[in-house]
């Protein structure tokens, strides 16, 4: 999908589905990993909590990276 994607990660877009609650994710802004607690517009908006504490992330679905093993289906 991103030309930019690493072997083991797929680009998070609408095209692709909304990622689930729980799917850990790198959030490209931060340069961090965490986990999706909510979507909105079809995985448009993610509401993502960083790994290590701090408050919870709010960005686009295509600011993310999903983790080879949280694919959508």
């Amino acid at each position: 999908m991103a030309s930019n994607s690493t072997p083991g990660q797929v680009a998070v877009t609408a095209a692709a589905g909304a990622p689930r609650p729980g799917t850990r994710v790198w959030l490209l802004r931060d340069g961090r990993f965490g986990r999706v607690v909510a979507t909105a517009q079809g995985g448009l908006m993610c509401r993502v909590r960083p790994d290590g504490g701090g408050p919870d992330v709010e960005c686009l679905g295509d600011e993310l990276f999903y983790l080879d093993d949280s694919r959508p289906e």
